[in-house]
């Protein structure tokens, strides 16, 4: 309560406060719509929640019909009735706005559409971006929907806050144990009137004299008649009182001595019918006054002078704000690189990696009319970039229609793409292309990078065994390199 009235004292002098208290992400007006629309995305029975989310929309885009706008909207049970209702209402933003199609979307895309489509654009601001940054944090972790996360919601929104910086001009809201070890150059210290005498759940454990109930101990409330029941009790009575008293003047002490330049302090003139000083902080301070003869003018008495005495830092801190981003995020315009040479827009980059992912690209591709639906979804799956797509499909066809492979692409025979050879014995083997034909002949393709290795012709050799193993007769074999060049190396023919 005491940090409410604080609160809006300074709001009311147009000072700006940072404390984890008035940064509270659950305050936000626009934070707790988003939150009611995820609670009647998820229940579309929820009425608490669908009147929180019309009473901020009347406000906002029709405050003149308030509660005109709150009735009809409740009256809308179906959820077809309430989306047009919405659009007929609040305009054509609201024309495509479908509570069924959102349930199809993750966590933060809703939050995002949600955002997007009921805060007004003079209402994004850091509560609405911190929210949508814990919701993004929240999705990306547990990978959950809706429901997850409004559990999540439910036990920890009075924990969060926004993060401020520490070099904003502004006033900080704290308990005195959080400022310990701190400084300022200026302290406030307000309500400083505390009884610290009462403290009506505090207890005593007492010895009990020598009795029949074989009870050593007994455990009493602390007020002034335990002074009553014997002397030792008395003397525990007065022990904690002292204890209590060196706490408070320990935590008295740090609030006195947080502050750099100036220091003021705010309390009561407590006392009591007979004009006795209570057992209070504010005892302590009038204590002091009347030790040192000072007389309060209107309730004020002012040691030493407002004036600062220390040198101000030269750094002039600001904060830097983060223009709103207008446009709605679009999933479907990102395209993530998974190629490195294609990532940094080389001259073909690598060739190896060029050539390895033109070889990935050949492994789907039959004949010439499949170079386009490769390509298509190489880029929908981030294979490569829009912007390479030309540089790839000359590769492509140059290897499709080169005059010695033409064969290989043909509509004729049975193509094997990256087809596993398994064997009663021998290695597993897996050549890159091969033909087969009625008349029980096949050819063989293979595509390498780099430099000529014989290894390659090895390998090459070990497949035609392994096909004519299986009863085909291997006409035709050829290496083909790719790289910023394609070339292609045609192998010796089988003879009969």
């Amino acid at each position: 309560k005491n940090g409410a009235l604080i609160a809006q004292y300074l709001t009311e002098k147009q000072l700006p406060i940072i404390s984890s208290e008035s940064l509270l992400l659950a305050a936000s007006a626009e934070v707790l719509v988003l939150v009611a629309a995820l609670r009647f995305l998820n229940n579309a029975k929820d009425q608490e929640a669908k009147a929180n989310v019309l009473y901020y929309l009347a406000s906002h885009f029709d405050p003149a019909h308030l509660h005109e706008c709150i009735a009809e909207g409740m009256s809308k049970t179906l959820e077809t009735d309430w989306e047009q209702w919405l659009s007929s209402r609040f305009g054509a933003a609201f024309s495509h706005f479908s509570l069924q199609n959102l349930r199809k979307k993750s966590l933060y895309e809703v939050v995002e559409y949600l955002s997007h489509l009921f805060i007004p654009p003079s209402k994004h601001n850091a509560y609405v971006q911190f929210f949508q940054d814990v919701v993004l944090e929240h999705d990306l972790r547990k990978q959950a929907g809706i429901v997850d996360f409004l559990t999540f919601w439910e036990r920890q929104a009075q924990k969060l806050s926004i993060a401020s910086p520490e070099g904003n001009d502004a006033i900080r809201i704290m308990t005195i144990h959080k400022s310990k070890g701190l400084e300022f150059p200026v302290v406030i210290f307000p309500f400083a009137e505390e009884n610290f005498a009462q403290n009506k759940q505090d207890k005593l454990w007492l010895d009990l004299p020598d009795t029949d109930l074989g009870i050593p101990k007994a455990l009493v409330a602390k007020n002034k008649e335990v002074e009553t029941f014997s002397p030792e009790a008395a003397a525990v009575y007065q022990q904690r009182n002292e204890e209590e008293l060196l706490d408070n003047i320990n935590v008295l002490y740090v609030a006195m001595t947080r502050a750099e330049e100036q220091l003021y302090v705010i309390s009561a003139e407590n006392r009591t019918s007979k004009g006795e000083l209570p057992s209070n902080l504010s005892s302590f301070f009038l204590a002091f006054l009347e030790s040192k003869g000072c007389v309060l003018d209107q309730g004020k008495v002012r040691f030493g002078e407002a004036t600062r005495r220390s040198t101000p830092d030269a750094v002039n801190v600001t904060s830097m704000l983060i223009p709103k981003v207008n446009v709605l995020f679009r999933p479907s315009n990102i395209k993530i690189a998974q190629r490195e040479s294609l990532m940094w827009n080389t001259k073909q980059g690598d060739a190896i990696a060029y050539g390895n992912l033109v070889h990935e690209l050949l492994a789907s591709v039959t004949t010439l009319r499949d170079i386009d639906l490769v390509l298509a979804k190489a880029i929908e799956e981030g294979l490569l970039a829009t912007s390479q797509r030309d540089v790839i499909q000359q590769t492509l066809l140059a290897v499709v229609t080169h005059p010695e492979l033409r064969e290989f692409f043909s509509e004729k025979g049975r193509v094997y793409n990256e087809q596993t050879f398994l064997l009663p014995q021998g290695p597993v083997l897996k050549p890159d292309r091969v033909v087969v034909y009625d008349d029980q002949t096949a050819i063989l393709l293979d595509y390498k990078t780099g430099s000529h290795k014989e290894v390659y012709r090895a390998q090459v050799a070990g497949y035609q065994t392994a096909l004519e193993a299986m009863g085909w007769q291997v006409r035709k074999k050829c290496l083909v390199y790719i790289g910023e060049h394609v070339e292609v190396v045609h192998l010796q023919e089988q003879t009969n």
